[in-house]
Parts: C-alpha cells; structure tokens; sequence
C-alpha cells in the first residue's frame, strides 16, 4: 500500500477485484451470466465459446465498471468532504471530462438500461479481498453507484466519489452532493421488474443498436463508426459477443445477462 500526504492505494488491482466481483456475482444470483469478451474457445469449446447455450434467450441487461478508491486515513483542510464523512474513508476519482468521456458515455447508457453501475470496494487490503472471495461475500462489501446519480460533469475539475463501508449514503464532490450506495440486495431485487422475451439474436442486435444511438448522443460519431464497421467486416461473431466486446472496450464495463432473479446461498 502506497502512502502520500494521508492517501493510500488498495492491495490490489481493478482487474483482481473485478475478478473476484464476478466470480460473486454469478455464485450469489445462479441466473446471472458474466458474458466474456474473448472467450477461451478451446476451453469452452465451439465456435460461440459454449456461451451460446446459456445464453439462448434474451433477459435484463447489467453492465458494471470497476473502480478502484483511494483510502483517505486523515483529514485536509481543503478536502470538500469534510464535514460529511470522517476518516478512514474511501475516495473513488472520475476521469476528468477534458480527457476523457467515460461518465457521459456511461449517464447515455444509463439512461437506456436500468441497471449500469460503478463498482468500488468497501475494503483495500489483500486479506479482505481473499477472504470475501473465499466467503461469498465481495457483493456484500461492495458499494455500486448510479451514474445518473453524479449526473454529467459540468467542468473539467477534479470530481469523485466519497463513500464509507456499510452507510447508504456517499457524496460526489467538488461540490459535495449526496448520492446513493446502493447493496447488491438492492439490485438483485430490481432484476425481477424486468421481464423481455426477445429473441436470442434480436435481444443482442437491439443493444448494438442502442450502443450506436448512446454514443451518436454522446457526440462519439467516431464510435459508432467503429461498431458499424464492426458488424460489415465480422457478420459471424456471436451477437452476444459482439455486445460484451464494446461493453468493454467503449464502456469499459462488463457485460452480465439476467433471466430471472433468484439470490441463492453459496
């Protein structure tokens, strides 16, 4: 853990803890697929990477960023937060909007889908980590949060998230305002209001679509060009897959598929 002027970093990676968020997600509800962008054809065998039989019909889309925090252990004077939460803390930082358009790419998918989230852990060291993946309980430990919530960035400033394990609420700052942590309970409990019977291949297609319509919004013509040549040069790929890939790499979330919610121990 790397210490400056009372700020520390996680034991651990974005990539360790989205692992790890996954792995929970698909063990704690057994209706959620973890769609993968570049799936092991050898190891799941087939052209569709196997994941064509679990995901036959279409569901509720989800898609999750992973963001690591800072751990804020002492107070500064200048911090907006201040007379909001105590430390120790945690501090997840946004991409400033003049390098990059990551929060109003996301508030345009947001706006399509019900359920698009930032994911941040409650915890920063490796112990934890370990043992919630051991225990089943890393979506317990995890705080998500709406990005109609922090709404779009007003001005290229610094901007971030403050928010404390176990409390209901957090605090985009600058200017502090008061958003949700919301539980997975939470969004478990949201996936049964959604019930869409599509058709495999229509489902995928129609998210294509609204991929192109989000980033055309979002002043993003580049991207949509990108996607379209995508779908000329590569007509073969998987729907699914062709969805789970710009997820990725335009979104930078991943891509889950529920047809049902049922929370189940594990």
């Amino acid at each position: 853990m790397i210490k400056k002027g009372g700020i520390y970093t996680t034991e651990f990676s974005e990539f360790t803890f989205g692992y790890a968020l996954t792995h929970n997600i698909e063990r704690r509800l057994a209706t959620v697929t973890a769609v993968p962008s570049f799936p092991s054809l050898r190891e799941e065998g087939g052209a569709g990477g196997g994941y064509d039989v679990r995901l036959q019909s279409g569901g509720t889309p989800i898609f999750v960023q992973f963001k690591i925090p800072r751990v804020i252990r002492r107070k500064n004077a200048r911090a907006p937060e201040n007379n909001f939460v105590d430390p120790e803390y945690f501090r997840m930082y946004l991409h400033h909007r003049n390098t990059s358009d990551q929060q109003k790419l996301l508030v345009e998918l947001r706006n399509r889908f019900q359920n698009v989230y930032y994911a941040c852990p409650e915890f920063h060291t490796v112990n934890v980590l370990n043992r919630n993946h051991i225990n089943s309980t890393t979506v317990d430990a995890t705080a998500f949060f709406d990005p109609v919530e922090i709404g779009l960035l007003q001005d290229d400033d610094e901007h971030y998230i403050v928010y404390k394990p176990n409390s209901q609420s957090a605090y985009f700052c600058s200017n502090p305002i008061e958003i949700n942590n919301i539980s997975f309970s939470q969004i478990a409990t949201s996936l049964g209001d959604s019930d869409i019977r599509d058709m495999p291949e229509e489902f995928y297609n129609n998210i294509i679509l609204t991929f192109i319509n989000v980033v055309t919004n979002a002043g993003r013509a580049d991207l949509a060009n990108i996607i379209s040549l995508n779908i000329q040069q590569f007509p073969e790929l998987a729907p699914w897959y062709r969805v789970s890939y710009f997820s990725q790499l335009i979104f930078d979330s991943q891509f889950f598929i529920s047809n049902y919610s049922r929370e189940v121990n594990s």
